[in-house]
């Protein structure tokens, strides 16, 4: 099933956001001398793991609004 542009552009504003937070929780880290490589590697397999959720979770929505309620039983 091809996601339809709805889908990706909100997936897409997700991401931006998802960037965004985690470089400012890297940046807290940093400045309260706790940085490690745990710290980039949680942001970065957290933020995988929410948008890929997200995508999934718009696919999903996708497929059930564009079947009728006998197709969907």
């Amino acid at each position: 099933m091809k996601p339809e542009n709805a889908v990706k552009k909100e997936t897409g504003i997700l991401l931006v956001g998802t960037l965004c937070m985690s470089a400012v929780m890297v940046c807290v880290f940093l400045l309260l001398h706790r940085f490690s490589y745990t710290v980039v590697t949680g942001a970065l397999l957290g933020g995988l793991a929410a948008v890929l959720n997200f995508f999934v979770m718009g696919l999903t929505i996708q497929n059930a609004v564009g079947k009728s309620p006998e197709e969907a039983k």
